[in-house]
């Protein structure tokens, strides 16, 4: 429901787009992405499982091609992204609900360096956590879907 309802706001954005996911988990926002048109997703989770669960997803769908996968923190993939000098129209930011806010804030002013301008965040949090303004961003819309809160924001 969330997957569905977050690519109608996207809508044609998606199309001829650089992917980036972070807590990218079984991959399926950036799998979305490439089968409406993205050209590129790089995914991002520190858990093994995720990643080997991402590869298996990403070879069933026929998308290995064009998907880069990591498995590492966050920060650390958001670094060696950066030294690569990759930009990314489209980044999907989705932290287990138990993720420090403060930890996850910290790698905001990082990511703003990778996205394109007008690039968008899509940021998914638990229902109720707040979050001070992020420099850089500006959301242009928020929506409650069951227990997540689902933030879009465009680099400005």
């Amino acid at each position: 429901m969330i997957r569905t309802a977050v690519f109608n706001i996207l809508g044609e954005k998606v199309s001829n787009s650089n992917i980036l996911d972070l807590f990218a988990g079984s991959g399926s926002f950036s799998i979305e992405a490439l089968s409406r048109g993205a050209k590129k997703a790089v995914m991002v989770d520190n858990l093994k499982e995720a990643t080997d669960c991402i590869k298996e997803n990403l070879t069933k769908t026929g998308y290995s091609n064009r998907a880069e996968v990591f498995m590492m923190d966050f920060l650390k993939a958001l670094k060696m992204l950066k030294k690569r000098n990759e930009k990314y129209d489209i980044a999907f930011v989705d932290p287990p609900f138990e993720f420090p806010l403060k930890r996850l804030a910290g790698g905001f002013s990082l990511l703003s360096e990778l996205i394109e301008d007008r690039g968008i965040m899509v940021l998914r949090l638990k229902k109720g956590i707040k979050f001070d303004e992020i420099s850089h961003f500006e959301i242009f819309s928020q929506k409650t879907y069951g227990d997540s809160e689902v933030y879009f924001l465009r680099k400005i």
